[in-house]
């Protein structure tokens, strides 16, 4: 919430900071929970929902975000007060997670996260492919803005709509991730690497804002689908 009240450029971009540092803590916890929490099938299914949940939520943000910008960017960071009523709901229902680590017990039915494991080749392998597409998300949400300034397709307003279109991709991708991933398991990489490369080529070809809204739509829907999959394929490895 700092920079609603902050005039300097370098004190903002430092709250930013803070605001990553947070989010770097936090955005582990959820894939880590259902893993330690649930056994395979039902994890693999939930990974998909938390992933549909978070870009419903995306789509609230951004609405919020862009249409008060209008009005003035400082009103843009009231958003955040949303969270506050969720921390006590988290801090009251959310039990730890009890990991068993008995060895001579069957694994049926229990959760991912049961057993002891170390990080081998694959875990890395998960860690670049997780680097390269953050990388790449990141490159589309900061530039989307400009493209639609520079081009002249609409204000800040526009820039959240073709925002809240991607996260609405994003649901239906996450969805769809909770629904295949249990018969098709690592082909979803596949499917949604296809999809969110078509997206980037909608944008790219793209020459209105109608194109802008479609490529987002298209790549949030392969988002959707990759983002959960890799922590959990990250987890179980």
């Amino acid at each position: 919430l700092l920079p609603l009240f902050l005039s300097s450029l370098g004190l903002i971009i430092a709250a930013r900071a803070m605001m990553g540092m947070g989010l770097g803590i936090l955005n582990p916890i959820t894939p880590s929970i259902t893993m330690l929490e649930l056994p395979k099938e039902q994890a693999q299914r939930q990974m998909g929902i938390n992933g549909a949940t978070s870009n419903t939520a995306a789509v609230i943000y951004q609405l919020i975000g862009g249409f008060a910008c209008v009005i003035s960017w400082r009103y843009s960071f009231l958003a955040y007060l949303l969270v506050i009523p969720v921390l006590p709901v988290v801090m009251i229902y959310l039990r730890e997670p009890k990991i068993t680590q008995e060895r001579d017990k069957s694994t049926q039915g229990q959760s991912i996260g049961a057993s002891i494991r170390t990080f081998g080749r694959p875990f890395w392998g998960w860690f670049v492919l997780h680097f390269f597409f953050i990388s790449l998300f990141y490159a589309y949400i900061t530039n989307i803005s400009s493209i639609i300034a520079n081009n002249h397709y609409g204000t800040a307003s526009a820039s959240a709509l073709v925002l809240a279109v991607f996260s609405i991709g994003g649901v239906v991708g996450g969805h769809t991730m909770s629904r295949l991933i249990t018969k098709i398991e690592k082909g979803v990489f596949i499917l949604a690497g296809v999809i969110c490369f078509t997206g980037k080529i909608i944008l790219v070809a793209g020459g209105n804002i109608a194109m802008m809204y479609l490529g987002s739509l298209v790549y949030g829907l392969g988002y959707g689908m990759m983002l959960p999959a890799i922590p959990l394929f990250a987890g179980m490895s």
